[in-house]
This record gives structure tokens, C-alpha cells and sequence, in this order.
């Protein structure tokens, strides 16, 4: 805010709680992309704990459409949360993927972390107020989603050798009937362009930035609702 009244620019600042979707990294530490492809590659879902903290989790869609909500709100600077205020625990969310992968993972309890938040939940009273926003997908799309996209991503070779071994590819009917997941596609694909030409987010949170750190969009009127970064 310092900044915004020493320069003079009209900004607004938000905060963004756990968010998803198709284009996580599968080895970025996040309990969507750890739990769908462990779960997608037969071993054990890790859950930290009694698995009784609960997470809050916002489609990528959703919170792009926030975003660029609050861009389009002149005069509002907030501090505004985007984010899906529905809660779950995270053995819900276990046996959510499980069931919606087909997969037949046990789920392993291990030490819980330092510090891990009992529970997270965002309170957008004021995003739905100011910006007239809120999340529209609901947690059966976002996964499915999600799931269809990392079952492309995934090496399927390495993935069937672990059930089969070296020896040998199983036939076609064989691999449907072991993984499922793997046929179905979704019948609304996220849309291109909520994407950058080099396939990230158009607008969101830079990777690894820790949750819930506020963001602060600029509002410049030469470049329109907002500018792509390079």
C-alpha cells in the first residue's frame, strides 16, 4: 500500500488460499498432486497425522475468474480472500481420489508436520460483496479434471510395469480394466485461454509461493485488465 500511494496506481490486494488443477508438478508438495499420483501409480496416499486437518481447495478456474474480477474492480483495493470456503478433511480427499481414480492405494499415516495448519478455511464474504464473485466447480469436476490431465502426463509404460512387471505389455482390455481413469476425459476442458502462450497461468500465484501471502494486482489502464508477464 506504501508503494500504491507513493506511485499513485490503483491497486488491489488479494489473498489466495489452496488452489488446483490441471498443470501441477507431480513432485511440488501438494496434497492434490501427491495424492492423485500416488494414487495413479499404485502406492500408498501419505497422509500426515491423524488426516483430520482439513484444506479448503479452489479449481484454477475459479480463482483466475477472482483474479481477474478484482482487476476489473476499480477503486476496490481490498484486502480481499479468493478461495473455496468448503471444507474437508484430508482422509475425505484420500478416499475422494481414490474412489475417483479406481485405484486400489492404501493410505498410509505418517508423523505429523511442524506447524501443519488444523484447519483452513477462507472467509470471501467480501469477494462475494466487492466483486460479486464466487467459486462455480465443484470438487468432483476439479478432480476429475485433474486427474484426466495427469493420467496423460503420466508415463503409462512405468506405470502398468509396476502392477506387470518387465515382462511384457498386458492387452488393451486388460489395462482399461486395471485403470479406468486413464480412458474417460473430461467433457469441458480447461479453457486455453485462461493460459499464457507458454502453457502457466495468465494470472496467479508464482510457484511455491507459500498460501495465503497476500497479492497485490496493479491496475494500469494502458494495457487494459491486465498484461501478460514474460
Amino acid at each position: 500500500m506504501a508503494w500504491a500511494r507513493e506511485r499513485g496506481v490503483d491497486v488491489g490486494i488479494v489473498r489466495i488460499f489452496n488452489t488446483y488443477g490441471p498443470r501441477l508438478r507431480e513432485g511440488d508438495g501438494r496434497v492434490v498432486s501427491n495424492f492423485v499420483v500416488q494414487a495413479s501409480t499404485g502406492r500408498s496416499l501419505t497422509v500426515y497425522g491423524d488426516g483430520r486437518q482439513t484444506r479448503s481447495l479452489c479449481y484454477q478456474s475459479d480463482l483466475i475468474s477472482g483474479l481477474v474480477a478484482m482487476l476489473d474492480a476499480q477503486g476496490v483495493t481490498g484486502p480481499v480472500n479468493l478461495g473455496n470456503p468448503a471444507e474437508l478433511t484430508m482422509l475425505e480427499l484420500a478416499s475422494f481420489v481414490l474412489d475417483a481414480t479406481g485405484s486400489s492405494s492404501e493410505v498410509v499415516h505418517l508423523e505429523a508436520l511442524k506447524d501443519d495448519p488444523a484447519r483452513r478455511k477462507p472467509d470471501i464474504t467480501r469477494a462475494g460483496e466487492l466483486l460479486g464473485w464466487a467459486p462455480e466447480v465443484t470438487l468432483a469436476d476439479g478432480l476429475l479434471s485433474t486427474i484426466s490431465w495427469f493420467a496423460d502426463r503420466l508415463d503409462l509404460e512405468t506405470l502398468l510395469s509396476r502392477t506387470h512387471g518387465a515382462g511384457g505389455s498386458p492387452r488393451d482390455d486388460d489395462m482399461r480394466s486395471r485403470f479406468p481413469w486413464v480412458v474417460p476425459r473430461l467433457a469441458k476442458p480447461v479453457d486455453p485461454r485462461l493460459l499464457a502462450e507458454d502453457g502457466s497461468w495468465s494470472c496467479g500465484r508464482p510457484r511455491h509461493q507459500p498460501t495465503c501471502t497476500a497479492n497485490v494486482l496493479i491496475r494500469s489502464p494502458s494495457v487494459g485488465r491486465f498484461e501478460r508477464g514474460r
